[in-house]
């Protein structure tokens, strides 16, 4: 039986109208994020249309329509009469109605000569006339539309073991029926349950493998396939990792950041999640040689969930997503993982670059660290919206070469679960003395012997925090000689060239200080648990700035100088700092030096300072508690005429003039009385010399009758 109708279909279609009544559909401009009837389907196509008001949603209606050259959609109602819309705005759809698929379905069940066009599983299909294509496979969770293609090779339908896309009735002869669909490949279609409690690895496994099979080289190095679509349920996947080794889209149906997981994935212990390949790596560590099906991967809308247990499972590199390779992360939530929740690593020389990678509206929490990046090819990787929550080191931990981009991230509670074994999670702070130390980064080995100071100070391995006493609840314990401890806490950026930027990033004040170095910095945000290091931190919110570390750090305002300190070679400027607002303070390694004061009247040097000018590197005067001392040479000059400069002896006829000659200095550099005389004499010949020629020039002007 043919089809009653024949529709066009086009994705993502929808316009506005403002038409009143039962007539023709005008259509007005497209909604935000999609395309119009005239850019979609030409004059004279026919389709299905959904209609509804914006602001009165009970006025709808579906139907056949057929687009006119005069920009009106006809309308055909597919049950009862035409709505008469009223006044208001409304939307107009391009959809596919129940009756298309109700057609398809009895067309496919009534073949030639009333031969059923349907089977109900995949060795009845294998088995059934290839004359009678298309089929119809009822097989529960692998339904679909299948046509007979006898130049399928065999090495293709082999690839497909789990028969997603090919079911060919010989595993050895050319020929297969190829599933028919758009879209997205559905991870159901190659036995996933998806029910918690059956193992799916295999299913996964096989879908990967079929979509690497069919993957196209396109423009470029990478070669793109089509979507895997997880749909929703619980899928467990045991030991299996997920090696993506060709440009994928994975794709699921939860939300981002801690919301819901529709689409959840499951692993044992001792097991990675997902691994992005690259096109020469393979496994782990492993590397293989080089090819280009591997390109940029998508992970989006999953719930990655690993096998972790706090107190009973050790800690190892078994990682929610492990990133060989550029990626993209979207709208996950990654929880439990004895590694890192993201891990991002990118080598030098071993054709894994991992650079670009980007993850947004993202979760990470109780992993060991919410997101790692580390080596030569890890840079320029950006992270929006991200969240770190709870995780047993480091909410994010950057060590890679150059740094990163963070932009409206969100941590707490990162370095603070309680340790219930020395294997499990390390304490990153402890209690001496009554104050609360956090360990340095890099420095844990030192730390487990040497105890922090006996004030409120730092050394080489330990951070001083605040006063306090052992917290169990958030992993602080008094300092004890040979206990294991290491680096916690918020975001920490490690590498001395590292220049990763934060930016309106937040982190709460239960966890030890971030820890920043290289050239890193901070814009804006809020960091209740304060910063140490060497990173340029810049809060808008207050009126002055704040130059720390090295190279120089600058910070705004003067409530958060407890948080900060100088451990660099670079002076330090403060301004509204603990002195009257503005003054200018200059520090270095945290001792005063000098202070300009609000007034802008005085300049105040720190004790036994001194303020030492230069010019192109050479010392010209030195400004100190004696006084000002010009060095040996040089002159104080106003309008590039020596006022103050090296002592000098009397002058004479044959040296010529003070302004018009030079002197030779005494030997003992002292005042000579003959140059004091001179500069008289001087002076008074001038005089009696101006006095002549002024005589002169009136007895002129009198010669001539000028004057009287």
């Amino acid at each position: 039986m043919a089809l009653s109708f024949t529709p066009k279909f086009a994705n993502m279609v929808r316009v506005t109208t403002s038409t009143q009544g039962t007539g023709p559909f005008l259509c007005g401009p497209a909604v935000t994020g999609f395309a119009s009837f005239a850019e979609s389907v030409s004059a004279g196509d026919s389709f299905y249309y959904s209609a509804q008001g914006v602001d009165k949603p009970h006025e709808r209606e579906v139907g056949r329509g057929t687009y006119l050259a005069n920009g009106t959609i006809t309308r055909q109602p597919l049950s009862g009469g035409l709505t008469s819309f009223t006044a208001g705005p409304k939307t107009i759809a391009l959809v596919a109605a129940a009756e298309w698929y109700a057609d398809v379905q009895e067309s496919l069940g009534q073949g030639g000569g009333g031969q059923g066009k349907t089977v109900k599983d995949r060795v009845a299909l294998a088995a059934f006339d290839t004359s009678a294509s298309p089929c119809f496979l009822e097989e529960a969770g692998r339904e679909g539309l299948f046509a007979w293609d006898a130049t399928v090779a065999v090495a293709l339908h082999q690839a497909d073991p789990g028969q997603g896309l090919f079911v060919a009735p010989s595993a050895t002869a050319n020929g297969a029926w190829v599933r028919r669909f758009p879209g997205s490949v559905n991870v159901r279609w190659f036995g996933a349950k998806g029910d918690g409690n059956t193992n799916d690895g295999v299913a996964f496994t096989r879908a990967l493998s079929a979509l690497r099979i069919t993957a196209q080289q396109g423009f470029g190095y990478g070669w793109g396939g089509n979507r895997l679509y997880i749909p929703k349920g619980h899928y467990f996947l045991g030991t299996t990792t997920l090696d993506v080794t060709a440009s994928l889209v994975i794709e699921g149906d939860s939300n981002g950041l801690p919301s819901g997981g529709a689409s959840v994935l499951r692993w044992s212990a001792n097991t990675t999640g997902i691994r992005i390949q690259g096109g020469a790596t393979t496994g782990a560590e492993q590397t293989k040689t080089q090819d280009y099906v591997t390109g940029t991967s998508l992970i989006r809308g999953l719930h990655l969930t690993g096998g972790y247990t706090h107190g009973t499972t050790a800690e190892g590199e078994f990682h929610g997503i492990h990133m060989r390779a550029m990626a993209a992360v979207e709208d996950c939530f990654i929880r439990g993982f004895q590694g890192d929740g993201i891990h991002i690593r990118g080598d030098v020389g071993v054709n894994n670059n991992t650079n670009l990678s980007f993850v947004s509206r993202t979760s990470v929490e109780t992993c060991r660290n919410g997101v790692y990046l580390q080596g030569g090819d890890a840079n320029a990787c950006s992270f929006v919206h991200l969240n770190v929550n709870s995780n047993r080191r480091w909410g994010v931990l950057d060590a890679s070469f150059l740094g990163n981009s963070f932009f409206g991230c969100h941590s707490a509670t990162n370095g603070s679960q309680a340790s219930t074994g020395p294997s499990v999670c390390p304490p990153n702070r402890c209690v001496y003395n009554g104050n609360v130390f956090a360990v340095k980064h890099g420095a844990e080995e030192w730390a487990a012997s040497n105890p922090p100071p006996s004030t409120a100070a730092n050394n080489q391995g330990w951070y001083f925090v605040s006063a306090g006493s052992p917290q169990a609840w958030n992993n602080i314990e008094a300092w004890a000689s040979g206990r294991v401890y290491r680096s916690g806490g918020s975001y920490a950026a490690t590498d001395a060239n590292n220049r990763t930027v934060f930016l309106g990033c937040y982190s709460e004040g239960d966890m030890a200080p971030n820890q920043l170095y290289g050239r890193s910095a901070i814009f804006g945000g809020l960091h209740e648990c304060g910063v140490r290091g060497q990173a340029t931190w810049l809060k808008p919110e207050y009126d002055g700035l704040r130059f720390v570390g090295n190279p120089p750090t600058f910070e705004n305002g003067f409530r958060t100088y407890e948080m900060m300190e100088s451990i660099g070679t670079f002076p330090t400027l403060l301004l509204n700092g603990t002195t009257k607002s503005g003054d200018v303070i200059f520090r270095k390694n945290g001792t005063y030096r000098a202070e300009v004061g609000s007034d802008d009247t005085f300049l105040t040097l720190g004790h036994y300072n001194a303020l030492l000018l230069k010019t192109q590197g050479v010392n010209v005067a030195e400004v100190g508690p004696s006084g000002i001392s010009l060095t040996t040479g040089k002159s104080l000059m106003v309008n590039y005429q020596q006022v103050v400069g090296a002592r000098q002896t009397g002058w004479t006829a044959a040296t010529g003039s003070p302004n018009r000659g030079s002197f030779a200095a005494t030997a003992a550099g002292t005042a000579s009385a003959s140059y004091v005389q001179a500069e008289a004499q001087d002076g008074r010949n001038r005089i009696a010399a101006l006095e002549a020629r002024l005589i002169a020039l009136e007895a002129d002007c009198r010669t001539h009758g000028l004057i009287n």
